[in-house]
């Protein structure tokens, strides 16, 4: 399993996406209100590259799990 996670300060991600889908990847593009619903949701309020990273990582396993289980 690979869960990728960047910030919108990353650039440009769609050409990024079609090139994981393409590549045959599962892929979830997150809005900037989930993450940052998701940092409150864990009383993160301080605000640096290193936290946002952990906490889209996070995010990402979590989601990940969540639709890998079954129905």
């Amino acid at each position: 399993m690979l869960v990728v996670g960047w910030g919108s300060t990353y650039g440009p991600i769609n050409r990024a996406v079609s090139h994981l889908i393409d590549e045959g990847l599962d892929v979830a593009v997150l809005q900037p209100l989930q993450a940052k619903a998701f940092a409150a949701l864990n009383l993160q309020w301080a605000k640096t590259d290193a936290i946002d990273a952990e906490l889209l990582a996070k995010l990402g396993l979590i989601l990940d799990t969540v639709a890998a289980l079954p129905t």
